[in-house]
């Protein structure tokens, strides 16, 4: 009897072992599981995330390029708002689009919803002053994405209005630190040269072994510590807002002296700039020729024009009883004609791009001059402006002043090889009513 009592003993721990064994594998496979079902549903959310922000950038861009496909002043929101719905791929957008708190400026509402993700984006929208086209380049000043169950209508864009304005504001007021730390750090390219020039202390190096543990009274827990292991310092970065008790020195008189001597010399130089410009414009301005008013046309326009006009009228005086006798239609003058028609139109491919690019450049230099002699006129006021903001505005000033420099470079560099492809195409030996050209 006692053999079989061990196997029947012998029998049930096998069987508990198994099926404490079964138990287990059971309990790791429901683990993996619900591990695998959880990640699984993360990279849904991911997915449906990315997919509603690749929604509500579709709307976005189709609203951009129907904006910028017509005059800005002639965009059909004006002193109104616009709102709607569409589908893009596997999701759905509705939009609320209206003029924005400045010039040139809307605010762009997008909720947009896919894989039951909703996103809801904003984007404050401002068309390029700076162009001599109707048809403005418009440029993101501000994105950002808000809380999903902002509504899409006025109130709900009023509310994120008042966080842009807020984040805007405290942009604006970190440029002239972020510029400074720019300008320093731009020459530097060792890391550890890059931490001593900004004032950040290094990293203490890494022992070689842990030094043994040196008998004697614990050190208190409320006692300051010192050595590595010390909060570090912040570091003092200069023209950083200060905190409170650490003042700004003021700027010492011949430093106020020399800011009202840069002051006069930007305003002469933003007058000689804009001189040019009109000067270039008046030469190369590529607008539309208008045969009711040819005084506000270029050169370049009467240029192109008046060679056409006369081909036009040879051709057609030609396929009529006879030539004009008001008119030179010698085979030699339509040879002179033909090529200085072909040089200019050439010239509208080959030198437009660049003449715009030029000018706008010009717009762009002009506004900062504008801009600077603001923030003179107010550093001006009592009591003056600190030392940092004095060496901030000239170097602004010298900044600007350089550029200036170098487009007026580059204008009459392009005035001048403009000018001579059309002589050696024979332009200006024709008599055509143009401006004459510059030697």
């Amino acid at each position: 009897m006692r053999p079989s009592f061990r196997r029947t003993r012998d029998t049930g721990m096998v069987s508990a072992i198994a099926l404490a064994t079964m138990l287990l594998l059971a309990l790791m496979g429901m683990v993996v599981h619900m591990l695998g079902r959880q990640t699984y549903s993360e990279l849904m959310r991911i997915d449906g995330f990315l997919r509603a922000v690749a929604v509500g950038e579709a709307c976005h861009a189709r609203l951009l390029a129907r904006l910028e496909s017509v005059p800005w002043e002639q965009r059909w929101f004006r002193g109104d708002s616009d709102a709607g719905s569409d589908d893009w791929k596997d999701g759905t957008y509705d939009y609320l689009l209206a003029d924005g708190p400045g010039p040139f400026e809307a605010d762009l509402l997008v909720r947009s919803v896919a894989l039951r993700s909703r996103v809801v984006l904003f984007w404050r929208l401002r068309a390029d002053p700076f162009t001599l086209s109707p048809y403005r380049q418009i440029q993101t000043l501000f994105y950002m994405h808000a809380d999903p169950d902002t509504p899409v209508s006025l109130g709900g864009l009023q509310t994120l209005r008042q966080q842009v304005e807020s984040a805007l504001a405290e942009r604006e007021a970190n440029r002239e630190w972020a510029e400074e730390m720019e300008r320093r750090a731009a020459p530097v390219d060792d890391v550890a040269r890059l931490a001593t020039l900004l004032g950040i202390a290094a990293d203490p190096p890494i022992p070689d072994f842990i030094p043994p543990a040196q008998r004697g009274r614990p050190p208190s827990p409320l006692a300051a510590r010192s050595g590595p292991s010390a909060t570090p310092a912040l570091p003092a970065i200069p023209s950083f807002p200060a905190p409170a008790g650490t003042p700004n020195p003021p700027a010492q008189p011949p430093n106020v002296q020399q800011l009202a001597g840069t002051r006069e010399r930007i305003r002469s130089r933003r007058v000689a700039l804009g001189t040019r410009l009109n000067e270039l414009n008046a030469r190369l301005g590529f607008a539309a020729f208008d045969p009711a008013n040819p005084q506000d046309s270029s050169e370049f326009t009467r240029l192109a024009y008046e060679s056409k006009r006369q081909l036009a009228a040879c051709a057609a005086a030609a396929a009529s009883l006879g030539p004009d006798p008001g008119l030179d239609c010698s085979p030699g003058r339509l040879d002179k004609l033909n090529a200085c028609w072909t040089a200019v139109d050439a010239a509208h491919m080959t030198f437009r791009p660049e003449a715009q690019a030029i000018m706008n450049e010009m717009f762009v230099a002009l506004g900062r001059y504008e801009e600077l002699e603001r923030d003179m006129d107010a550093a001006a006021e009592p009591p003056g402006p600190s030392a940092s903001q004095a060496e901030a505005l000239e170097r602004r000033a010298a900044d600007i002043d350089a550029r200036a420099e170098e487009l007026t470079r580059m204008s009459k560099d392009l005035e001048a090889r403009m000018t001579n492809t059309f002589r050696a195409a024979g332009c200006y030996d024709l008599g055509l009513p143009t401006a004459a050209p510059q030697k």
